[in-house]
């Protein structure tokens, strides 16, 4: 899964780790942070393969604990679609 998604990997299972709390505040805080190892093209295009692999809110959520995530990712809207679509949009915004 790591050499799938290099980016999320590193993002989710190094920034937002079980104990990501001890150290931001949120999950915007934890990427801000992220953003200067970033490659944004690199890591919407991992995300865009996730978005299309993934048919259901629950597949996404155990593709993205399997890639390292300790929390349980969603967006304005209430999924986990929402919350890569935000997460898209700020990789964007670098």
């Amino acid at each position: 899964m790591a050499t799938d998604f290099p980016q999320l990997w590193d993002f989710l299972g190094s920034y937002l780790h079980e104990d990501w709390r001890l150290d931001y505040d949120s999950w915007v805080e934890a990427f801000d942070d992220f953003r200067h190892d970033l490659d944004p093209l690199q890591f919407v295009t991992e995300i865009d393969r996730l978005l299309n692999t993934c048919e259901s809110d629950a597949e996404l959520r155990a593709l993205l604990l399997s890639l390292g995530a300790a929390f349980v990712p969603v967006g304005a809207d209430g999924s986990t679609r929402g919350w890569l679509y935000e997460l898209r949009a700020r990789a964007l915004t670098t």
